[in-house]
This record gives C-alpha cells, structure tokens and sequence, in this order.
C-alpha cells in the first residue's frame, strides 16, 4: 500500500507543462501573447478615418484631376495589455475593465 501512495503522491504535486494549462497558466510569454492576440480578434472591431488619397481605378484626364477616397484603419475594441510585475497579459474590453488574464 505504501508503494503505491508514495508515486501517487509525487504524480500529484509535481504538475508537468501540460497539467500547468490546466490552472491557466500558459508555458511561455509567446503563447500568452498568441492566446490574447486570438481573445482580441474574436471582439468587435470599428474603423477611423485617417486620411484619404487618389483614387487611380477610376477614369480620369490626367494625375491631378483624378478623384480622392477615403482611407480607413480597423481597430479593435480589445487591447492586449503587458504586465511585466505578475508576468501575465491582461485582456481589457471596451469598458476599460480587466476580462481577460494570460499568466506565463
């Protein structure tokens, strides 16, 4: 009987890298990172206007008559936070509130 509890024992208190994802821990920063980048990009995302330039696709007479169109940047309401203290990633929504957190 004593045989078998000693392993038993030690299996328990000795968690292998798999058994870490377990608790929510990730192996490395890297897969922290991959694991928040993935949270972020399932959110919603919004556009902003941040300039505009020619538009050649269209016909027109020569360089500078052809028309303009506006250019925009995709954003995400979710932001992937770095905190190097307690070595995890926090998800933050759209609130401002932490969701999310990625320990490595």
């Amino acid at each position: 009987m004593k045989r078998l509890l000693l392993p038993l024992l030690a299996a328990l208190a000795l968690p292998t890298a798999v058994e870490a994802n377990w608790f929510g821990k990730y192996g490395s920063y890297i897969e922290a990172d991959n694991a928040c980048s993935n949270w972020q990009k399932k959110g919603t995302t919004y556009k902003v206007k941040t300039g505009s330039k020619r538009d050649y696709t269209k016909p027109c007479n020569s360089k500078w008559d052809c028309p303009f169109k506006d250019v925009f940047v995709e954003n995400y309401l979710r932001r992937c936070y770095h905190e190097d203290k307690t070595r995890q990633i926090l998800g933050i929504d759209e609130d401002r509130k932490i969701k999310k957190r990625f320990k490595y």
